[in-house]
């Protein structure tokens, strides 16, 4: 049965560990990027080393629909932190390297 999501797409962001000095140490937040995903706003975001894509962040509608715990790079190099998705499958990347992916339901509606 084909899930109703019909979209395919993803969103990349590059960051370097000196610039982002912080990234992925535990209590350090940071929103990487917004974007429109089956009609409602996402974030990519990490909290401390998790790595999550949450739709309608800060919302009483708020949901996580794929997170990871990355392992923080011991060398200040340039990384990518990529998410994609088809209509029915959405993946997260660090690195080019798959970390996790979720199956996406019938309705638009994420297996978590």
């Amino acid at each position: 049965m084909r899930s109703s999501f019909n979209s395919y797409g993803s969103v990349a962001v590059w960051f370097h560990t000196e610039v982002n000095s912080g990234v992925f140490d535990s209590g350090e937040n940071f929103i990487w990027k917004k974007f429109e995903l089956s009609g409602k706003e996402c974030s990519l975001i990490s909290e401390g080393n998790k790595v999550s894509a949450v739709l309608e962040l800060g919302s009483n509608k708020e949901k996580t629909i794929i997170s990871t715990i990355v392992q923080k790079s011991k060398t200040a190099d340039l990384h990518s932190l990529i998410l994609k998705w088809t209509d029915n499958m959405i993946s997260l990347y660090i690195d080019n390297k798959h970390l996790n992916e979720v199956k996406i339901m019938q309705g638009g509606n994420f297996r978590t």
